[in-house]
């Protein structure tokens, strides 16, 4: 047996309530979004990068964006720090 959805709207507010407001339409993206940004930078210390930055900074693919980075790591200009997901890069200063 299916039950139909109904439409049941909340009651309408009293003088003084407060209305709860409407959530924007982009609300998944935005959390998504924000999601992304928290889990690039969760263990990453202040002045280092990591792939998908450099990538996002400089309109790289990510396969770019490592070949650049491996070509800093063999120069010695950079310092890679941590591991799988929680790589990422340290200017090494001259």
């Amino acid at each position: 047996m299916q039950h139909k959805k109904r439409d049941i709207q909340p009651p309408a507010p009293q003088d003084g309530e407060a209305v709860k407001p409407e959530p924007p339409d982009d609300l998944w993206n935005q959390i998504e979004a924000a999601l992304v940004v928290a889990e690039r930078t969760k263990n990453k210390p202040s002045g280092s990068f990591t792939a998908a930055e450099l990538a996002d900074h400089k309109g790289l693919t990510r396969s770019q964006a490592a070949r650049r980075i491996a070509k800093l790591l063999v120069s010695g200009k950079v310092k890679k720090c941590g591991v799988s997901n929680g790589t990422y890069y340290v200017l090494v200063k001259p």
